[in-house]
């Protein structure tokens, strides 16, 4: 499978170079003068104008049925609010603040039901201390990342990882992390570096039990930075921020697009997203583990049934979404992970993809509707080579695939297990 060269991190994109507004837009103001109307307009009609090259790449895509489509749209607004956080509302690396960079309405990549995303904008010019409280949240992951620049110039995507158990805390779960471009003398603690091309700190919290683990506390300041005050707000910070989030909408729309397209020739298969070589993996996904992906195509009448034996790893999981990598994290049975899995009295765990409940089948992946997208499967820190064996089945054959031993759901039982899946997601993130 051929490398990529593109940059795009796997989970979350976070630094898209672009050409700034600067040139582009007629009657620019300067630092000390007001922009006249012109420059307003011309500003906003580049975002605009932009943003209108991001649909094509979509509607000539595959996935052609009227959900898909509906989709298709539901992304760009997604997306475009991903970019406008990410280039506008996050941007200043002197006044860092962590923010959730996925949520259900913000998307991009296929993000991981289980797992919430946390980022920062830092740079590589600045030192950082990062602070909190680790709690009980199964796995987690603490990344510096550069920006699409540096990785276009072959780079890897992370600059350093603290990885589950690497990240030390006292008796009581706090912690506390140095980030800069060298060690603080005499500190032997947790430390991340940065590289003058470093863009971004996340932090995955990865759950298994949704409704047992307990988020982290998170907190990030600059060093010597606490007290300052950013500077006055000003016409090119906005009109470049909002010409780069556009140029990002339009890039991401047509990247995700060609991403999949690389699994079409074999769907219904998990095949390894990219070289797991960290110097050399471009796309900085979950550090710890493996990325399996595939695309899947179920026709209404029809089933995927996944198999595997349970790894030996703290974390491994299914996740299913459309082919635009939107994954709906409330309504629909979208994950299943090792945590939430029943494991059958073989040793085998069985989890079937289908457009309607398969008859009470505790591990159920659902299609919402679609016909085709990305599916994921994920293990970390295993030593051991997984790959889910995929059959694709007539509906009707499923109850003499399935053990007979193996429990099934009522119908209020399964409509219990999406209430729970929803007040785990509510007690991830309180409003």
């Amino acid at each position: 499978m051929r490398d990529t060269k593109t940059g795009i991190e796997r989970r979350e994109l976070l630094a898209l170079a672009g050409a700034t507004a600067a040139g582009l837009l007629t009657g620019q103001a300067t630092a000390n003068t007001a922009p006249t109307p012109d420059a307003l307009v011309a500003a906003w009609d580049d975002f605009c104008e932009t943003l209108k090259g991001a649909a094509p790449p979509l509607l000539a895509a595959p996935a052609q049925s009227p959900t898909e489509r509906a989709s298709a749209l539901q992304y760009l607004t997604r997306l475009t609010r991903h970019t406008l956080e990410t280039e506008l509302e996050q941007a200043d690396p002197a006044f860092p603040r962590f923010y959730r960079s996925q949520t259900d309405n913000m998307q991009q990549g296929g993000p991981n039901p289980d797992t919430s995303y946390i980022s920062a904008t830092i740079s590589g010019d600045h030192a950082y201390r990062v602070f909190g409280r680790r709690h009980d949240v199964g796995f987690v992951t603490i990344s510096t990342l550069r920006g699409l620049a540096a990785i276009q110039q072959g780079k890897p995507g992370f600059v350093d990882n603290l990885v589950g158990e690497a990240l030390t805390t006292d008796e009581e779960g706090a912690f506390e992390i140095r980030v800069g471009p060298r060690r603080p003398d005499g500190y032997d603690g947790n430390f991340l570096l940065t590289s003058s091309d470093t863009e971004a700190i996340m932090v995955r919290e990865i759950f298994g039990d949704w409704n047992e683990e307990t988020p982290m506390e998170l907190h990030i300041e600059r060093i010597d930075g606490e007290g300052a005050m950013p500077p006055p707000l000003d016409f090119d910070t906005v009109a470049a921020a909002l010409h780069r989030s556009a140029a990002r909408t339009a890039f991401m729309a047509d990247f995700w697009v060609k991403d999949l397209a690389r699994f079409e020739g074999s769907p219904n298969q998990f095949l390894e997203y990219q070289k797991r070589d960290p110097e050399k993996r471009s796309i900085a996904y979950t550090p710890g583990g493996v990325a399996l992906v595939g695309v899947w195509q179920v026709e209404p009448e029809q089933a995927l049934l996944l198999e595997v034996e349970p790894p030996d790893s703290p974390y491994w999981a299914y996740e299913l979404g459309d082919y635009w990598f939107l994954v709906d994290y409330w309504n629909a049975f979208s994950s299943v992970n090792q945590a939430q899995m029943v494991v059958d009295a073989d040793g085998v765990a069985r989890t079937v993809v289908s457009h309607v409940d398969p008859g009470g089948w505790p591990n159920w992946l659902s299609t919402s509707g679609h016909t085709t997208g990305h599916m994921v499967f994920r293990w970390l820190e295993s030593s051991e080579e997984v790959t889910p064996r995929v059959r694709q089945v007539s509906l009707d054959e499923l109850d003499e695939l399935l053990p007979k031993t193996t429990q099934r759901l009522t119908p209020s039982e399964r409509a219990r297990q999406l209430a729970d899946r929803r007040a785990g997601l509510r007690r991830r993130w309180p409003v």
